[in-house]
């Protein structure tokens, strides 16, 4: 009764397969065909990390991985799965007391109900062993694997939250299960499906956003014009998803259709988000746009969660025909703009704020704003020509108002300058007009030996300046007291 409508409604795909391809799945013809078979087929216990995947593009997950629902919404069906896990184990050991309670020709005979339950197990392990050995072949975890189980997993996850339950409150809760995975249907549906593919938003003039830094690019042998861009967000953090918008504007009908590419760019100006599709989330490519009309093309872009912190992370974005090179872009004045235009800015902080444990405490206040919290020594004695590191630890009080320069100079007993490192903090990449109040910095600083330097104990001193003018920020050891010519003394260095 099973078998026969089942081959009514598929014999005929397998038969076309082992006519077409020698083998009933045509398994074998699609892999050689894909590119997201693997290298090398990794290991069976391999495949354990990537099931939070599996279960979360089961449930909900749109697009190509790219449009996930609530986090609350994974975190329900999450428990849900483990609760009906514990009810079947529950399920499980009352067969089994059952089994030894009857006599044995009884026991030989399963009753109806645990033989369809005995074929609902063997189909979905069945069905989920199949899909573990996909993932150890062919890249990505993806829960539609999963639907062909939609039938047993649906019964057994009932059967499972049901145990758990007086009987009395089984059709009470079939109510409940049908009814929210009803409603979480539908936030899905409008709260994310729809918004991630709605076309962008007509902005006029006089709405684009205040602090936006305008600059209005053009694209060499395209009419489109880049007005800005804004990360809407403060701050960072790693892991974290940062909305950001673009603002476009087609000066005469565009008539290619070219592509968008949108980056965060973090530390060394290594990309750690972005997305390359046609404007509007791959909905709104550029021959739909209307000649002189302002459109705000926003995405949500996921941080890398190993991004490098502190630092600031910079919006930058272009276009560039679909399989090509991004297209030059030009300044209103006509002359070529710089390769990376950062088109915003903001702080990205760790999660957690970074140690201040240091091997040489310090304690000094520069200004009203920075506390050189100590450092850290890579060697205590160095030789002519040799290059040593000096990590300093900062703890921001307040907002600097400027971007201050950092000075390290090393002077042996004559005052004669040895060694020394002028430069912003983490190379720049974390100004200090970007610290917020509690942000700690740990800031290293490469000092290389004057080759002819002679052999005597030798000074390090620290501090910081305004590189527009030179004045240094008044430095104060922890008692008050002003150090001479606003250098931190912290410590000392033996050349050899």
């Amino acid at each position: 009764m099973v078998i026969l409508p089942a081959l009514a409604v598929g014999g005929w795909w397998f038969a076309r397969n082992y006519l077409l391809y020698g083998e009933l799945m045509g398994t074998h013809a699609w892999l050689s065909h894909t590119a997201t078979v693997r290298p090398e087929p990794i290991g069976f216990l391999d495949v354990i990390p990537e099931l939070r995947g599996l279960e979360m593009s089961y449930w909900a997950m749109f697009g190509w991985f790219n449009v996930p629902v609530a986090p609350w919404m994974y975190r329900f069906w999450w428990y849900l799965v483990r609760l009906a896990v514990v009810g079947l184990a529950l399920v499980l050991a009352d067969q089994w007391g059952r089994l030894f309670s009857l006599p044995p020709e009884q026991a030989r005979k399963p009753a109806p109900r645990t033989a369809g339950l005995l074929v609902l197990a063997f189909a979905f392990l069945l069905i989920f062993g199949s899909v573990w050995r996909f993932i150890m072949i062919v890249l990505g975890s993806q829960g539609r694997y999963l639907m062909p189980a939609v039938a047993p997993i649906s019964v057994l996850l009932m059967l499972g939250l049901s145990r758990l339950l007086p009987r009395r409150w089984t059709p009470g809760l079939a109510v409940f299960l049908n009814v929210t995975g009803l409603a979480l249907a539908l936030i899905s549906l409008f709260a994310f499906i729809l918004p991630a593919y709605a076309t962008p938003e007509v902005v006029q003039e006089s709405d684009l956003p205040e602090e936006m830094s305008r600059f209005n690019l053009t694209f060499e042998g395209t009419p489109i014009q880049l007005l800005g861009g804004t990360i809407e967000a403060e701050e960072a953090y790693p892991g974290k998803s940062v909305p950001v918008s673009l603002y476009w504007q087609a000066l005469e009908p565009p008539q290619e259709d070219l592509v968008a590419f949108v980056q965060i760019l973090g530390r060394g100006m290594e990309p750690i988000a972005g997305v390359d599709c046609y404007p509007g989330r791959g909905n709104f490519p550029p021959t739909l746009w209307q000649p002189g009309v302002i459109y705000r093309d926003r995405y949500v872009l996921p941080l890398a969660a190993d991004a490098q912190v502190p630092t600031i992370v910079a919006l930058h974005a272009g276009i560039h025909r679909y399989g090509g090179q991004p297209l030059t872009a030009r300044l209103p004045s006509g002359e070529p703009a710089p390769e990376l235009v950062l088109l915003d800015l903001v702080p990205l902080r760790p999660v957690e704020p970074l140690s201040e444990d240091v091997a040489f405490p310090v304690g000094a206040r520069l200004g009203e704003a920075i506390t050189l919290v100590g450092y850290d020594l890579s060697i205590g004695e160095v030789q002519p020509g040799e290059t040593f590191t000096v990590t300093l630890v900062w703890r921001a009080e307040a907002t600097p108002d400027t971007d201050y320069t950092v000075f390290v100079h090393l002077l042996d007993e004559s005052g004669t300058l040895v060694a020394q490192a002028d430069h912003p903090p983490l190379e720049g990449a974390y100004r200090t007009s970007f610290w917020a109040p509690g942000d700690v910095v740990r800031d290293p600083y490469r000092l290389t030996v004057d080759a002819a330097a002679p052999p005597r104990a030798c000074t390090l001193l620290v501090g910081m300046y305004d590189p527009r003018t030179g004045i240094r920020l008044p430095a104060y050891d922890g008692l008050g007291t002003r150090f001479d010519n606003d250098a931190i003394v912290i410590g000392g260095v033996k050349v050899k």
